[in-house]
């Protein structure tokens, strides 16, 4: 019991960590979108 006690805290660390590189990736895609949208504006 406790083998899979470990891996389950494991597999949580894991996908937390995941979570966190999809919520960066996601934010600094926004942040990118808000720039070039912004590039536009000025060039208009």
């Amino acid at each position: 019991m406790a083998n899979i006690a470990i891996l389950a805290t494991r597999l949580n660390i894991r996908i937390h960590s995941l979570d966190r590189q999809l919520i960066n990736d996601l934010t600094l895609r926004q942040c990118g979108v808000e720039e070039v949208g912004s590039d536009l504006v000025a060039n208009l």
